[in-house]
């Protein structure tokens, strides 16, 4: 579904990403991981079209996508996550998840979409008319992942969802990965600091140095490697 091959990015003169290739398969869950400064948000906003590309090539679904615009790539079905709580506190819970449905034209498939969105997050629904500001941190973070999923992606890109957020809320966040991987054969890509957490919900996963892909392989594999044991499971 994804493919990116021999990209390069970062920020003005700031190169951040050197020659990253990785794929992602329709239906995979792929994980992204590395230590902080790595280039594994940069990866994210790249391929979302918020930083422009200084060399490579981004393809989805076997169209090049390079030049194509952010709203042009979530048209297609691309879907991104930022790190953090990105919610608008002083909106309501259901306006948040509405400016989610921004790319679709049809009102009642956006009535469908916030429908099949409150039954996946159904304290979501219980707190729709609620600020933003006033739910928990774990629930912002459900929020965000929501606001992503009413576009009806094809891809789910997340930045660290687990990032600021109680240990019962990950457990539950990563619970929900899985399921909509399982049950509705949702794409993901998933950047995230909890390794071992990740490691079970992911298929393959690429770690990332210094912006470089070192490693990449079967989430299986990558658990018995050596490195990857001691490095990033603390083994």
């Amino acid at each position: 579904m994804l493919k990116v091959e021999g990209l390069s990015s970062g920020y003005g003169n700031l190169q951040v990403l050197w020659d990253v290739s990785l794929g992602v398969g329709r239906g995979e869950v792929v994980g992204v991981f590395g230590p902080n400064g790595a280039g594994k948000t940069t990866l994210l906003r790249t391929v979302s079209g918020l930083n422009k590309p200084t060399a490579g090539k981004i393809y989805f679904e076997g169209v090049e996508i390079t030049a194509k615009s952010v709203r042009e790539r979530t048209m297609l079905g691309i879907s991104y996550v930022p790190e953090g709580k990105r919610v608008f506190p002083q909106m309501t819970v259901r306006e948040n998840l509405m400016l989610g449905a921004s790319t679709l034209s049809d009102p009642d498939k956006v009535r469908k979409r916030l429908e099949e969105v409150y039954e996946i997050f159904p304290r979501l629904k219980e707190r729709m008319n609620q600020y933003a500001s006033t739910l928990s941190g774990g629930e912002m973070q459900m929020l965000t992942v929501a606001r992503g999923l009413m576009a009806n992606p094809k891809l789910l890109m997340l930045d660290e969802p687990s990032f600021g957020v109680a240990p019962i809320y990950v457990s539950r966040i990563f619970k929900l990965l899985k399921e909509l991987n399982v049950e509705i054969g949702l794409t993901i890509l998933l950047v995230e600091q909890k390794v071992r957490e990740a490691l079970k919900l992911c298929g393959r996963c690429y770690i990332l140095e210094s912006g470089r892909v070192v490693l990449e392989g079967e989430a299986a594999d990558l658990e018995r490697n050596d490195y990857v044991r001691e490095v990033y499971l603390g083994i």
